[in-house]
């Protein structure tokens, strides 16, 4: 399959992004260094990734002089043909000059493309490979001679004994897997695995579910279940995920036990299992590595076939699911676990010493940690005041182009008067009148251009949080000011509607501002792409009985569904590639001012945001003081 120059060209950026830099060198010296490239299947952050790659270059750095490189191929969202294609050729080109001494790959994806190029990429280099399921070492090719490394089990029927053991009471099976091609190997292999327990309950598989839906099923079971699941890189609504990352949302969601293979699941809520160690994988590559660059053929290496694997348990799961402490076994690695004391300390006249200063070091735990808790508090204080600053500045970059806009605009404006003014005063006493009407627009273009300036410096103090008296509707004025350059620039309709008599609250118009301005925003965005009599925004505010209301309204595609219930939490968000943090920052101010910022139910068309901030001055009263 021929691949085109763009496709290759697309491909180095991303593995330019990805990986592709050298790692941390280790000291120089006066021989020139060894030249080890890493080639992972998977993104840089997938933790057995992260694991595996820091053990296994500490060894090899250890051993002498070493320059380390690093290729991400970012598997499963990149694979077939034409990707190891250009994988090929972008990796040729890049080490043409600097060929490799040895390569570590982790990962069969990887693997497969460097045998299978191998003439074209590194004949001479010795290969040494490492996470590779062994179900994919068997079913494929025998491996050439100078390619070596230990296999990952795939056999996961050992955890799946243990579970249905650790829990008597289970008559269901449930696993999880994904919508990746190497979500579905997993599900291939399970399939054929878990035939052997159909006598002792029924299978259910739970197999390219959306997380939404999945997280539903998952909730809905009871202690007549137990979950398996080696994680998923894709959903079946096509959100992509570190698998790591899914064990801890049905871990968190489940209504039954959840056990996996993997020991980056440790902690995420997940029992255990039956684990193998990257850590101890990278070392062993590592060692490896050094005696082929130390001279030793990859014959001469004595690698174990496949990765040792041992019975990892977190204890508070241990605990959280009423698992027998007798059951577990003895050369089991129970993590989480505190030592308790009593066991620690049996003589009764240490016990007494013991407990006596155990009571002084709780009292002074407890001052310590009351001055850590102070601390955290005032850190995290600053860490949100950190975090608003910076939606504050990505809200004004987004609104840069029409800002500057705005206040080039008066600029150019005075520039001309400026120059009117002058030929009126070259034409002699004649032209005094007219020249003074040009300076005294001057001054108005300058006033002009001060006041946008003052608004932007406005929105971009870091001032420390102040509530002062103020006017919602001034503050909506003031945000619809900032995004009307960007609504005119999107060819939208922005309406805006407010009292005649001030709503005042108390409040930090920065802070306010920024709500707004997000809700504004998110409501331009809303309708891009919308046929022009739906290129329209409505920002209103008024008075309830107590409140004072500000209502932003868009004639978009509105929130979908499944979205609705999340959508003010962090890093949910209906814009590709959004960060979801602009929700989430304005709920927390609002709350922070005593009110409340909620999504309407649904609308015909569009989405419609509503904030509620106590009044300070009922408007009636206000009014009355006008009078």
């Amino acid at each position: 399959m021929r691949v085109s120059s763009a496709s290759l060209l697309v491909l180095a950026c991303a593995l330019v992004v990805c990986g592709g830099r050298p790692a941390a060198a280790a000291p120089s010296s006066s021989r020139p260094p060894k030249r080890v490239l890493f080639l992972f299947s998977n993104g840089r952050f997938i933790p057995a990734a992260l694991q595996a790659e820091q053990a296994l270059q500490a060894t090899v750095a250890s051993a002498g002089p070493v320059q380390f490189f690093e290729e991400f191929l970012d598997e499963p969202r990149f694979t077939g043909p034409a990707h190891a294609q250009a994988v090929t050729a972008y990796l040729k080109e890049k080490y043409r000059d600097r060929p490799p001494d040895a390569l570590v790959v982790l990962g069969g994806n990887a693997l497969k493309i460097l045998v299978d190029h191998r003439q074209e990429l590194f004949p001479e280099a010795p290969v040494v490979h490492l996470g590779v399921l062994r179900s994919i070492l068997q079913s494929g090719p025998a491996l050439p001679a100078d390619v070596v490394g230990t296999c990952l089990d795939d056999d996961y029927t050992a955890t799946i004994d243990l579970a249905l053991r650790w829990h008597p009471r289970a008559r269901r099976l449930v696993v999880v897997t994904g919508a990746s091609a190497q979500d579905r190997v997993w599900e291939a292999r399970l399939r054929q695995d878990t035939v052997r327990f159909t006598d002792r309950v029924s299978l259910e598989f739970l197999a390219g579910l959306s997380t939404a839906d999945l997280v539903g099923r998952l909730r809905a079971l009871g202690p007549e279940s137990v979950v398996f699941t080696p994680g998923y890189f894709q959903d079946g609504a096509g959100r992509e995920f570190i698998p790591r990352d899914t064990a801890e949302y049905m871990a968190t969601a489940a209504g039954a036990p959840v056990y996996g293979p993997l020991s980056t699941f440790l902690g995420t809520g997940v029992v255990g299992g039956y684990m193998p160690s990257f850590v101890a994988m990278g070392r062993d590559a590592g060692l490896a590595v050094n005696a082929l660059l130390g001279g030793a053929t990859p014959g001469s290496l004595h690698l174990p076939g496949t990765a040792p694997v041992a019975l990892h348990v977190d204890w508070r799961q241990i605990q959280r699911w009423g698992i027998d402490e007798k059951a577990i076994p003895p050369e089991a690695v129970v993590h989480f676990r505190a030592p308790s004391f009593l066991q620690d300390h049996r003589n009764g006249a240490i016990a007494t010493l013991a407990l006596f200063l155990l009571e002084t070091v709780l009292i002074a735990g407890l001052l310590l940690e009351r001055r850590w808790r102070r601390r955290a508090e005032q850190q995290l204080l600053q860490d949100a005041a950190k975090l608003a600053h910076m939606d504050r500045v990505n809200l004004m970059g987004q609104l840069a182009f029409t800002l500057a806009h705005e206040v080039n605009t008066p600029l150019a404006a005075a520039i001309n008067d400026a120059r009117a003014a002058r030929r009126f005063l070259d034409s002699g006493p004649s032209g005094s009148e007219d020249a003074r009407t040009s300076i005294l627009e001057i001054e108005a273009h300058g006033q002009r251009a001060r006041e946008v300036i003052q608004r932007i410096r406005g929105a971009l103090t870091t001032a420390p949080s102040q509530l002062i008296a103020m006017d919602l509707g001034d503050a909506a004025r003031e945000a619809a000011q900032l995004v009307r350059g960007l609504a005119a620039q999107r060819e939208v309709t922005l309406d805006v509607h407010t009292p005649p008599v001030p709503l005042r609250i108390q409040g930090d118009p920065v802070q306010l501002q920024q709500v707004i301005m997000n809700l504004l925003v998110n409501a331009l965005d809303a309708t891009a792409g919308q046929p022009p009599e739906r290129r329209r925004v409505s920002i209103s505010a008024d008075a309830g009985r107590r409140t004072a209301r500000l209502t932003v309204r868009d004639w978009g595609n509105g929130v979908p569904a499944a979205l609705r219930d999340r959508l003010f939490s962090a890093f949910s968000s209906t814009k590709p590639g959004g960060l979801g943090l602009g929700l989430n920052i304005s709920r927390s101010i609002i709350q922070a001012h005593g009110g409340a910022i909620t999504l309407a139910p649904d609308d015909e068309t569009g989405a419609t945001f509503l904030v509620e901030l106590p009044l300070d001055v009922e408007p009636a009263l206000v009014a009355k003081e006008a009078s």
